[in-house]
This record gives C-alpha cells, sequence and structure tokens, in this order.
C-alpha cells in the first residue's frame, strides 16, 4: 500500500468529521446573526462571554475526540505509518479540532464595526456618541479575538499531547474493538476477581 493510498485511506474514514468541521466553521464566520451575537459577547462582558468560550472549547473537543477515535479506528487498516504520514496522522484530529476555533476568531475580527472618519467628528453630531460606543466594542472584540488565541493555543497542546500519548491511542484502539460475542462479555464478568 503506498502512501497516497493510506492517506486515501485516512481521509475517506474521517470524511464526515471533516465535514462536520468545516460547516461549523463557516457557521461561526459567515452569518450576520453569528457576527451580532459576537458583538452582543463583546457589549456584555461576563457570563455570555464565558458561555461563548465553554461553547467553543467544547465543539473543539468533540470534533478532536471524534477524529481522532476514527484515526485510530484506521491505523489497524494501514502498514505502520513513518515520516511525513505519520505527522498527518497525528496532525489531523488536532486540525479538524482547531478549525471552529480559528473560524470562531477570525469571525470576532470580521464583526469589528467599521471606524467613521469625518462627519463622526462634527461638533453636535449624533453619530459622535454611537461612535463613542462602537469604539468599546471594537477593541473588546480585537481582545477577545486574542484571547480566543489563547484558547486556540491550549486547545491545540492539549490535543497534541493527548494524541501523541500512547495510553489515549491504547484507549482509542480498545474502544473500538467489537466484542466478538455475548458469551465472551459475560464470561469476563463471570469470571472471578484476583482480589
Amino acid at each position: 500500500m503506498t502512501v497516497r493510498e493510506q492517506l486515501f485511506t485516512l481521509l475517506r474514514n474521517l470524511r464526515w468529521i471533516v465535514v462536520l468541521s468545516v460547516a461549523i466553521s463557516v457557521l461561526l464566520y459567515l452569518p450576520d446573526q453569528i457576527q451580532e451575537l459576537y458583538r452582543i459577547a463583546a457589549d456584555d462582558i461576563g457570563w455570555v462571554t464565558v458561555g461563548e468560550f465553554i461553547a467553543l472549547g467544547v465543539i473543539a473537543i468533540t470534533v478532536w475526540a471524534s477524529a481522532f477515535q476514527l484515526t485510530t479506528a484506521t491505523l489497524p487498516l494501514i502498514p505502520r505509518a513513518t515520516g511525513r504520514l505519520a505527522l498527518y496522522i497525528k496532525l489531523a484530529p488536532v486540525v479538524l479540532g482547531a478549525l471552529p476555533i480559528v473560524a470562531a476568531t477570525a469571525g470576532q475580527l470580521h464583526s469589528r464595526p467599521a471606524e467613521k472618519i469625518g462627519e463622526v467628528e462634527e461638533v453636535g453630531s449624533i453619530f459622535r456618541i454611537q461612535d463613542q460606543a462602537l469604539a468599546f466594542e471594537r477593541n473588546m472584540l480585537l481582545i477577545l479575538a486574542f484571547a480566543m488565541l489563547i484558547l486556540l493555543a491550549c486547545f491545540v497542546m492539549f490535543a497534541w499531547r493527548m494524541g501523541s500519548r500512547d495510553r489515549s491511542t491504547e484507549l482509542a484502539s480498545r474502544a473500538n474493538t467489537p466484542i466478538s460475542s455475548a458469551t465472551d462479555f459475560s464470561r469476563s464478568r463471570s469470571a472471578p476477581s484476583p482480589c
């Protein structure tokens, strides 16, 4: 089996997680309603913002765990990976899990209100008060985008270290192993314990 065939086997098994990760990422970046939610979170710093970060963390970990599970299920189907392929196999779940956080960070930056120059600075302009409120929002969205980059770095370190451990790979491999029959399961339960 060539490296290309091994890579395509991995991608074939990950295809729905890839579609899910890309779809979630598009939904976290493109819609105007999402941009308004980012602005609301910037205006109402508190539990709304904490909830936003927790939700992004849960989405990223769920996508990563799913991709990691499918990647470990693919490993017995291909010869032992070395070199670049081994790196791709380790990197795929991390990238798929990080993609929604990257999209949310880009969405935060994209939802920053444009700065108006000229008519706003005129004395007596009603837009000056609005621009002062938007200036706070602009700065807060930039701070939140930076905080999301920190969340992204923490997630990548967590996912990379968890994916690198043999114990987590072994656990995922055991979860992928089907029970051969109900009698094997009942036999293993009725065996006396060594205690």
